[in-house]
């Protein structure tokens, strides 16, 4: 029995992190279609799942950026209880 004639186009898909050919399947198995695609998204996906970058992009300063919001929290305080400490003396 030959595919073609019974559902239309045959198509050959494949996995990105397969080695092989996924099974055959016709034009009515298709649910949907690729409209658009914004590769800078690809670009972050790729980033985000390997763990390496993901560390160094995002981790890495993440952390330096809440470390020196804190290290301004806590200057702010430290000089806050000083001037309260001056006032209290004069």
């Amino acid at each position: 029995m030959n595919k073609e004639k019974i559902g239309g186009r045959i198509f050959h898909t494949q996995g990105l992190a397969n080695d092989q050919e996924d099974p055959t399947i016709t034009g009515n198995q298709i649910m949907g279609v690729i409209v658009c695609k914004i590769p800078i998204l690809s670009q972050i996906a790729k980033v985000i799942n390997n763990l390496y970058s993901f560390y160094f992009v995002i981790f890495i300063p993440l952390a330096i950026l809440i470390c020196l919001e804190l290290r301004k929290i806590i200057i702010y305080f430290f000089r806050k209880d000083d001037d309260d400490e001056n006032n209290a003396k004069r």
